[in-house]
């Protein structure tokens, strides 16, 4: 398994998880700490959770919303803007096109938890958006869904889909040690030399730090952000349903509204995101 270390390192988690950018920027950053406020009714504090899923670099917080569209918002992280920079709706690879942060409830029973990241927040910030929000949600286990891309991925072969060094659409996974193996043991486990970064890595880093179990579900990524990325996040459903009825993937619904037909229409939203832009400005 591509497990993280029992030893961390506070700079660098593991040779698969790369914080160095934001542990030497970080000093420097006097914008004000990120904060998440809770907006349906209940007073500011920590909340518990039975699993909190996060959605990275718009691609993840996009199969958030489509996985489970009954999800309700209740909360969201103040100062977006100051906690991320708004990426140009170009940069389609990633899926983000706004600085929303927002955090779900899923399912009945309130144990569930999302936070829908669709900001770039940018390395310097990614320790300070992290601790924010396990500041704000006390988890009993954490899944992220990000993305690698292929581009820059070294990746082997014997996918599904055969792609001889991996190919868009595969499934990749990185845990903390705190994680059951059987429990991911349908995913592939990141290879090395790959590394996570960002809010990615320091989610998993802190989450080594406190045992918490934490697993980080990469999709990889083309050039633009097409449904096989997106969909390729389902390979994460056994893993999520085993955590908790409540964070099982809604799959059903009437024809053109199930899973597949929700991905289809995130990705061509994003398509033409992309379309709309001229010279990396915003229409």
């Amino acid at each position: 398994m591509a497990f993280i270390g029992d030893e961390v390192d506070p700079v660098s988690a593991s040779r698969n998880c790369d914080t160095s950018d934001d542990e030497d920027t970080a000093r420097e950053d006097a914008r004000p700490a990120p904060k998440v406020t809770w907006t349906d009714g209940a007073a500011d504090g920590r909340r518990d959770c039975d699993v909190l899923l996060v959605g990275v670099s718009g691609a993840g917080a996009m199969f958030l919303r489509a996985a489970y569209p009954g999800a309700k918002a209740v909360g969201s992280m103040s100062a977006a803007s100051d906690a991320a920079k708004r990426v140009p709706k170009k940069a389609s690879t990633t899926g983000q096109t706004d600085n929303s942060c927002e955090l779900l409830s899923v399912g009945g029973s309130g144990r569930v938890l999302a936070f829908a990241c669709q900001c770039d927040v940018p390395a310097e910030r990614a320790t300070a958006v992290a601790t924010a929000l396990l500041a704000a949600v006390r988890p009993a286990r954490v899944a992220v869904l990000d993305v690698v891309k292929l581009a820059y991925a070294v990746l082997s072969g014997g996918d599904a889909d055969g792609g001889a060094g991996g190919s868009r659409g595969a499934l990749r996974l990185l845990a903390t040690s705190a994680v059951d193996a059987a429990a991911v043991a349908s995913v592939r486990p990141l290879e090395s030399p790959n590394l996570v970064t960002g809010l990615t890595a320091a989610l998993l880093t802190e989450c080594q730090i406190d045992k918490v179990p934490a697993a980080a579900f990469l999709s990889v990524l083309g050039h633009h952000l097409e449904v096989e990325s997106l969909s390729a996040f389902a390979g994460a459903a056994a893993t999520l349903r085993g955590w908790s009825a409540d964070a099982a993937i809604d799959d059903g619904g009437a024809e053109g509204d199930d899973l597949f037909s929700r991905l289809v229409a995130a990705a061509r939203d994003a398509e033409r995101s992309e379309a709309r832009t001229v010279g990396g400005m915003f229409m």
